[in-house]
């Protein structure tokens, strides 16, 4: 979907009516990328032999949920710089049932499919304290990306589904630098959907680049 259709945020900018998207969100949904890459790192650390496909069901501390989709261990350990994608999405209230379990049937269907992508290096899912759920999902470049983008399903799903399960969703785009073992992410920019009102409200927020990013990795 083209930028211009996206309201555009200054990096500290403040939306009083969409607290959402307040930056300090995007600065909290980062560190809890960044613990997820550290998590993802010493899981494959400690599995030598991770095939290609691999799920691996954790617990956090307080029994919280964590499940980790591996797909290239080797890649994940030995490159220096990869591109991100942390999803962070906020539930409505009182789903139905049958809803819920629909929309899990509709992410096992969109996990398989981009598991067989070539891009794809690894996609994380984790329980958030308040119930809800971040997702990490770490590519061999920015190409990789754009290529989920033309999925069909994933396309249905975002516009069919998403707005009645979701009040609202933080989608960030990151660079991994210094190699996974430092779990250092260079956030690009942030998406905002708001489907509170029944239209989506689109907005983009983008971050100054740190002179140690990888412009390489970058479409």
């Amino acid at each position: 979907m083209s930028l211009d259709r996206f309201i555009h945020l200054d990096p500290a900018e403040h939306i009083p009516d969409r607290p959402f998207s307040d930056p300090e969100h995007s600065w909290r949904d980062l560190a809890t990328l960044e613990y997820m890459c550290g998590r993802l790192h010493r899981i494959i650390q400690d599995n030598a032999g991770l095939a290609a496909g691999s799920h691996l069901y954790l617990r956090e501390p307080d029994r919280r949920q964590h499940r980790i989709i591996v797909t290239d261990r080797t890649t994940l350990l030995d490159a220096q710089a990869l591109a991100v994608v942390g999803f962070c999405g906020q539930k409505r209230a009182a789903l139905a049932p049958s809803f819920v379990q629909e929309m899990e049937e509709v992410d096992d269907a969109l996990i398989v499919e981009l598991t067989d992508q070539p891009y794809l290096l690894s996609y994380s899912s984790m329980q958030l304290p308040d119930g809800n759920w971040a997702n990490l999902v770490m590519m061999r470049s920015m190409e990789g990306i754009e290529h989920w983008r033309t999925s069909p399903r994933h396309t249905a799903a975002v516009s069919e589904l998403s707005p009645h399960y979701y009040r609202s969703i933080r989608l960030h785009n990151a660079l991994l630098t210094g190699g996974l073992a430092s779990s250092r992410l260079t956030l690009l920019r942030t998406k905002y959907y708001d489907y509170r009102d029944g239209q989506c409200w689109m907005a983009v927020r983008t971050f100054p680049l740190s002179p140690d990013s990888h412009p390489d990795l970058l479409s």
